[in-house]
């Protein structure tokens, strides 16, 4: 069985900083509780007065990136042995210098140290000496600086209210003291043998107030014999009393234990924190905890040693936790598999970077689900394929098959929306998910509704129908029951899929040859979407039967190829049935988050005014089915998604593969086979290039260590997409450039009737549909991926048919360009439009690229699944029998 991978974390007061400034004794008096009961308490800095701070933060983030990454040398030519002899409180310290959290281990994170002595020359013998990172922003450093400690005297102030006490005439910013602000680096669990987290202890000073956008905080809360994780709330700093401010209020105030311990779903992350330490004057003098009188100066400076000697040495000592013989060790945790062996090994900064990543495991259920989207492929291509035919050529039309005779430009338009609809439609299939049915109900009960559209369109297809006038209101109505149950397919089946691959963090193997990789989740999930996108695309050669049978027979022995496709998918959904890892409905997500995005955007267009938490004090008595957590994911979700708002203008130019391309085959020579068939190169080329990017470019590029990221393959796909319109735009300028009727193919008496084609070769269009196939690939492929690894569990469903809504928009916005899908204007259509995709290529790329180089943080992907939350397959309930 797999050690526990999810976190349960514990619960701080939450103070409001700009509360406290405004003088709320309400609010004063929850501090005072916090500092007394619990020693820790987040503080939100996010109203207006408060919020530059948070703006400095981010500022002081790059600064501590900057500095890190530069050499080793370098930052130990600062290191505080050297620069600050009398206190410790300035310069470098590299990781491994005091004792870790494990045992036998050292601490794992560096930092640099900016003491308040040297950043305003209130010690002659501290000057501000620092690498060129740091002196540079030195006047950004003494603004954030006095701002915080200004805050830190407001939290004091109250404080001293409340007890009496004058705690801020001790903590003046104008004379020597070992006030400091930190800039802390965490390493990536694994990366060391050593070296990992921080040791439990209290804080030397008075305030500690902390920074972090990456968990790893452990608490030993007052009163409980557990160690609970703290997670770091976007907008919030984490404050902790201190040592000092214990002993100056004479133990009314609690300095509580804590230590540094990466929690398992951050194990690939580094970790980085701003931390701003209110300490003492030097010459403050309290009574310590150990009922000695020490100056502010000597027990920072006690207390500092210790952190550094070893274990043994600190067991026998309760300087460090308080209590003798206590430092808090915890356990290394593992990840094992299920005879117990350990198989995670985190690999090194160095192994991550240079070592080949490989893809993992892949469960054969995948293949299973896959017969819905198969089955929903299949029947889309046997309905788009004719459906430009069926709709604008008529039934006594010369050359070419058809039957309602609209025209190219309601071919085009018709073609547009049942693509719009079916990219619509599953908004409406992820509310289904969620709030009743669950993924696999809804993809059976889409499968039904397929089934039956389908088959209103096979019966008014017939003649005797078209006959009769039912040949267009039998399309549009077949048309929306169709998109209906692809939209309850569509969003759904991509996540199930990926469901069925139980992620563990980045871990290091050696293959049977000897060679040592690394097997990555994100790989892994890129290449069971890209098997996914295989598997479905053997769906779309269904172009090639329905060609010919809409050549050779009719339109209704074309769509019965569908209705008997159906049949079998159906047959093969009930017995596989209990054979997939899925999850029980939990209420629907899009409803909630259509909620949370009204409230926040009634509430200035913050989403944080929907927080239950907030709700509170705006909203008393007001009850919402969802909780703070939930609003923090929507807004990771949001963020991450945004990168999905330029593909509309890709799927504008992927609808001409389904519509305009069909018909500038009919204006060629096609020699006998049927125009709407061209189409069929469109998937072979898709079940080609596919293992060749999967065994043959991407491994080369992996062994000259190239991992091309989300972002650039996307961009890679956007700038084909641009070349293959160019290219098509070529095309039909060399069309009409040709005979007989040039500009105008197919009409007048050059054409004979329409009998006769401009001379130009129809195989033309196969580099088209290649290029189409690479940028699918690209782009969409590691679409699909990115909205699966960039959501957080919760809301899968409803970013992947976000995504999927992308090609509803493009498909609406195809449907105002269809009046310009005709002779002779479809040349400067073809032309504007690979122009237009070239630039959005570019913007594409500026704007996003730097979500590339935070890949990893960014993704949402969960190490295990939740028991409580999942239907166990019945064989996993048999072994947890036995």
């Amino acid at each position: 069985m797999a050690a526990k991978t999810e976190v349960d974390y514990g619960e701080l007061p939450t103070i409001s900083l700009a509360k406290l400034v405004k003088g709320d004794t309400a609010t004063a008096n929850d501090l005072v509780t916090a500092c007394r009961d619990v020693g820790f308490f987040y503080l939100d800095f996010r109203d207006p007065l408060t919020s530059k701070i948070l703006e400095d933060v981010d500022k002081l983030v790059t600064i501590t990136e900057n500095t890190f990454q530069l050499p080793l040398d370098e930052k130990q030519y600062y290191n505080t042995e050297k620069l600050s002899t009398l206190s410790k409180t300035h310069g470098y310290k590299a990781a491994g210098l005091a004792s870790g959290p494990f045992q036998e281990k050292r601490d794992g994170f560096e930092s640099y140290m900016i003491a308040n002595n040297a950043l305003f020359d209130l010690d002659p013998k501290m000057p501000l000496a620092a690498p060129e990172t740091i002196t540079s922003q030195r006047e950004m450093l003494k603004q954030f600086v006095g701002d915080i400690h200004e805050y830190g005297l407001v939290i004091l102030s109250a404080l001293s209210q409340a007890l009496h006490i004058p705690f801020q005439e001790s903590h003046r910013n104008t004379v020597p003291n070992t006030s400091s602000l930190g800039l802390l680096r965490y390493l990536t669990y694994g990366s060391s043998e050593k070296n990992v987290g921080h040791i439990a202890h209290t804080d030397i000073g008075t305030l500690a107030i902390v920074f972090s956008q990456t968990g790893g905080l452990q608490v030993l809360m007052p009163g409980l014999d557990e160690w609970q994780y703290i997670a770091p709330k976007p907008g919030h700093a984490i404050v902790n009393v201190g040592d000092s401010l214990t002993a100056l209020s004479k133990g009314a105030l609690k300095s509580c234990l804590h230590r540094v311990v990466p929690p398992p779903d951050a194990w690939n992350q580094t970790k980085y924190s701003i931390v701003y330490l209110v300490r003492p004057e030097h010459d403050v003098n309290f009574t310590a905890g150990d009922g000695k009188d020490w100056r502010s100066l000597d027990w920072h400076n006690r207390k500092f040693a210790i952190l550094r000697a070893s274990h043994d040495v600190q067991k026998a000592d309760a300087t460090l936790t308080g209590r003798h013989g206590y430092i808090g060790l915890a356990d290394t945790p593992v990840l094992q598999s299920d005879d117990g062996s350990v198989d995670f090994v985190a690999p090194t900064e160095w192994e991550e970077k240079n070592l080949r990543h490989v893809c993992d495991e892949i469960p054969p259920s995948i293949f299973l689900i896959c017969i819905g989207e198969l089955a929903e492929r299949f029947t889309y291509r046997c309905i788009t394929a004719p459906m430009q035919n069926y709709v604008e050529n008529a039934r006594d039309d010369p050359l070419r098959p058809g039957a309602l005779g609209r025209g190219q430009s309601i071919a085009t338009g018709i073609n547009y929306f049942f693509t719009a609809w079916c990219y619509m439609a599953p908004l409406i299939g992820a509310i289904m998910a969620d709030s009743l049915l669950g993924r696999f109900r809804t993809i059976c009960l889409g499968a039904a509704f397929a089934s039956c559209g389908v088959l209103i369109l096979f019966v008014t297809s017939f003649p005797m129908s078209l006959d009769k006038g039912a040949g267009l209101p039998g399309l549009i109505v077949a048309l929306v029951l169709i998109g209906l149950g692809f939209g309850g397919i569509k969003s759904n089946v991509s996540p199930l899929i990926a469901e069925q691959y139980s992620r563990k963090p980045l871990r290091t193997h050696t293959l049977e040859g000897g060679e040592k990789v690394i097997i990555d989740p994100n790989l892994t999930i890129q290449t069971i979407y890209g098997r996914y996108y295989w598997v479905i695309n053997l769906g779309a050669l269904s172009v090639i039967p329905a060609s010919w049978l809409e050549l050779k027979v009719s339109f209704w022995a074309a769509f019965l190829l569908p209705l008997c496709f159906w049949a079998l998918t159906a047959g093969i959904l009930a017995l596989a049935r209990g054979k997939y890892v899925v999850q029980k409905p939990t209420g629907s997500v899009l409803v909630k988050a259509t909620q949370v995005l009204w409230l926040g955007l009634k509430g200035g267009r913050n989403l944080d005014a929907a927080k239950p938490s907030a709700l509170a004090q705006t909203r008393p008595g007001t009850v919402v089915p969802w909780d703070d957590e939930f609003v923090q994911e929507l807004k990771r979700a949001l963020v991450a998604c945004t990168v999905f708002c330029v593909f509309p203008i890709f799927w504008i130019c992927y609808g001409q593969t389904n519509s305009n391309f069909v018909s500038q085959a009919a204006s060629m020579q096609t020699f006998g086979i049927p125009n709407d068939m061209m189409g069929c190169f469109g998937p072979i080329f898709v079940l080609t290039l596919l293992p060749v990017l999967e065994k043959v470019v991407y491994p080369t590029l992996s062994r000259f260590r190239i991992n091309p990221k989300p972002i650039s393959r996307i961009t890679a796909g956007f700038v084909t997409m641009a070349c293959t319109i160019g290219y098509t735009a070529g095309i039909q300028d060399y069309i009409y450039k040709s005979p007989p009727c040039y500009d105008h193919p197919l009409k007048g008496s050059c054409s004979d009737g329409g009998r006769l084609p401009n001379e130009a070769n129809v195989f033309l269009q196969i580099p088209a549909y290649a290029l189409t196939a690479l940028s699918e690939l690209l782009a969409f492929v590691t679409g699909m991926e990115y909205a699966y690894t960039k959501a957080p569990k919760s809301m899968r469903s409803i970013v992947s048919s976000l995504f999927l809504l992308t090609c509803s928009i493009g498909s609406i916005l195809g449907i105002t360009l269809s009046p310009v899908s005709k002779d002779p204007k479809v040349l400067v259509q073809y032309a504007s439009l690979s122009g237009v995709m070239a630039i959005t290529a570019v913007f594409f790329l500026f704007f996003f690229r730097k979500y590339d180089k935070i890949e990893a943080k960014m993704n949402m992907l969960d190490s295990s699944d939740d028991s409580s939350m999942t239907e166990t397959r019945p064989q996993d309930q048999t072994e947890r029998k036995t």
